[in-house]
């Protein structure tokens, strides 16, 4: 693996301005003695800008690929799974990304199927946060924010540009329920939380509600927890 970075955030465990960006390649192969084969390729740029009454905007986004010289293609467990409080907030955790359907009744190959996640080998995340003190001397802060992206599979481009209509999936637009295609294809949704710097670490609460289901019956809103920063 290589990594390169850039670094200007003027602090590295609550940075409130500055630039943070990492491109970063994996390689994996049998010449190496590894059991898997793949070349991944990320990138991750972070940027934080203070605003007027100690608000601090802070704008993320992830592109990543991955490929495999194996006629299996990538290993399941290297794909993107985007969802849940690290990526897409308001969906659930690896939810997003290709799919297939699969029997609920593997003896009964008829039976009512369901949706199981198998992962992209594409995938774009962006993240928009505005961060504000609550109660600072406790260490307590809110944010606001607004989440997109997808995971494509190794069939599918980016975006699903030039892919045939009928080999996207649908989303279902919040509140009215209307089956749409992925605006840009990808996924999006907003929502609100609080931060704790506590003696532990970062306790994050937050709660995300999808502007584009990928069910009709997915959840309206998603609380999450977690220790520790973006």
């Amino acid at each position: 693996s290589l990594t390169l970075s850039f670094d200007t955030r003027d602090n590295r465990l609550f940075p409130t301005s500055g630039h943070y960006h990492v491109v970063a390649t994996e390689l994996a192969g049998k010449w190496l003695g590894s059991e898997l084969d793949f070349y991944r390729f990320n990138v991750n740029l972070h940027y934080y800008k203070p605003l007027f009454w100690k608000l601090v905007l802070k704008l993320n986004g992830r592109l990543g690929y991955i490929t495999s010289s194996n006629p299996n293609g990538v290993p399941l467990a290297e794909r993107f799974f985007p969802g849940g409080i690290y990526t897409l907030r308001g969906f659930q955790y690896r939810s997003l990304g290709p799919q297939v359907d699969i029997p609920n009744n593997g003896s009964d190959p008829f039976s009512p199927g369901s949706s199981f996640p198998i992962g992209g080998n594409k995938q774009v995340i962006l993240n928009v946060e505005i961060e504000f003190p609550i109660f600072p001397q406790a260490g307590l802060k809110g944010v606001l924010f607004a989440d997109a992206g997808n995971a494509w599979g190794h069939s599918e481009n980016f975006f699903y540009v030039n892919n045939p209509e009928d080999k996207i999936p649908d989303a279902y637009l919040m509140g009215s329920g209307r089956r749409i295609k992925p605006p840009l294809g990808m996924y999006y949704s907003f929502g609100f939380g609080f931060r704790w710097y506590s003696p532990i670490g970062l306790l994050r609460f937050e709660w995300g509600i999808p502007i584009t289901k990928r069910r009709p019956d997915d959840r309206a809103i998603q609380f999450e927890f977690t220790i520790g920063a973006f």
